[in-house]
């Protein structure tokens, strides 16, 4: 058992050693998940749970995206480890988050994307966030207006309301995910988007955008079409 338990020590150590030397972004699926299994299960051989848990989801973040009941039931995870899995995105989410800082400036379709994209991708159920920008461009308010299923939200223009009653908001940003799809308009949100743009108006104040986050590009609605892509669109 101790000899088993230090050529365990002993490939960890050798993993880690190669992660200072190249990288963990030039790491094969295999050895990224098994370093990341290792902090997760101390004690215990986790390559062959990495080769299962790639071989039944089909890659690193499929694996980081699946759902907790799914995890749950591969062999060798217990609900601690599933648990901690799933935090590792919400960990990258806050770090990315937190670059940007409190109240970052907003004044391009790049800065739209850096600041809603981490906030609203690979999330399972449609979130609506409202951003209030001062007169220079500048975050001073934010605020999640609703949480819906997976395919819709509802907006009660109460919560909105209250939300333009700081003084400080000029213009504001609308920003929605389409979860596990692409983040074309659907009639109820170019019909919502417009409804709230009068709305707005009424209140003397001006909307910059609407952002859609998809599955797995960005969309805007001021610009009616797509900004960022993974696949190259004919």
């Amino acid at each position: 058992m101790e000899q088993k338990k230090n050529t365990h020590h002993k490939h960890r150590e050798r993993l880690l050693e190669t992660i200072k030397q190249v990288g963990f972004d030039k790491l094969n699926d295999i050895n990224a998940l098994e370093f990341v299994l290792t902090l997760i299960i101390p004690r215990k051989d986790t390559n062959p749970l990495a080769h299962e848990l790639l071989n039944h989801f089909g890659s690193f973040s499929k694996v980081l995206d699946a759902d907790f009941s799914e995890l749950v039931h591969i062999f060798g995870l217990g609900e601690r480890s599933a648990t901690l899995i799933k935090l590792l995105p919400e960990i990258f989410r806050r770090y990315q988050i937190d670059r940007l800082g409190k109240n970052p400036v907003i004044n391009t379709i790049g800065d739209m994307i850096a600041y809603f994209k981490p906030r609203l991708e690979n999330k399972s159920n449609e979130e609506f966030i409202v951003t209030g920008l001062n007169n220079k461009g500048r975050v001073v308010a934010e605020k999640t207006i609703s949480v819906g299923g997976k395919n819709n939200v509802a907006i009660d223009k109460k919560d909105l309301s209250l939300f333009l009653l700081n003084k400080s908001v000029s213009s504001v940003i609308f920003a929605h995910n389409h979860p596990g799809a692409d983040p074309r308009p659907s009639k109820a949100d170019i019909e919502t988007t417009e409804n709230l743009r009068e709305f707005l108006k009424i209140n003397n104040v001006r909307l910059e955008d609407h952002i859609i986050v998809g599955e797995d590009s960005v969309y805007s609605m001021n610009l009616l079409q797509y900004i960022e892509e993974k696949d190259i669109r004919g």
